[in-house]
């Protein structure tokens, strides 16, 4: 009877201690190359595939509005007038509850634009491992900034 308990045992623990191995070659914990990163990555894509899905959900009153062609080509003309100075560090004193987010999926990748107000807005893939790009609006044209349009979109009335 103790012979099948030793057995028992010495089977379960050698199945315990082989099977549970941890690989870390899959993580990338190495730095951002840019600080326009995934917002170079989101644009590069949308000029490529026809077929997306997108989002814009208000936080405060959860409200969710869907966005079609004509609305993407807001998103696209905000990414065509950024330069370089608006990509930005962390900026101090943001309020980290965005007041909108928009969901962007292109071929089964999702970002993530956080819309802050008037002056920022932050961009990341879904399952994105390194910090998300900060953008300034403050040079963007009024007609592309992301705030006003989602204001405009999400009081839009149906």
């Amino acid at each position: 009877m103790k012979l099948s308990y030793i057995i028992i045992s010495i089977l379960i623990s050698s199945v315990l201690l082989v099977s549970c191995t941890f690989s870390d070659a899959n993580l990338s914990f190495n730095s951002k190359p840019s600080n326009h990163f995934y917002t170079e990555r989101l644009f590069n894509s949308l000029g490529e595939s026809k077929e997306f899905l997108s989002t814009l959900y208000e936080t405060n009153l959860h409200k969710e509005s869907s966005l079609d062609k004509d609305d993407m080509d807001v998103l696209i003309n905000f990414f065509s007038s950024l330069n370089a100075d608006d990509f930005i560090d962390d900026p101090y004193g943001i309020d980290k509850v965005p007041c909108y987010k928009i969901f962007i999926n292109i071929n089964s990748v999702k970002y993530v634009i956080n819309v802050y107000d008037s002056d920022f807005v932050s961009i990341y893939p879904w399952d994105g491992n390194k910090p998300m790009d900060f953008i300034s609006m403050n040079n963007i044209p009024v007609a592309y900034n992301l705030y006003n349009f989602s204001k405009y979109k999400i009081d839009k009335p149906l």
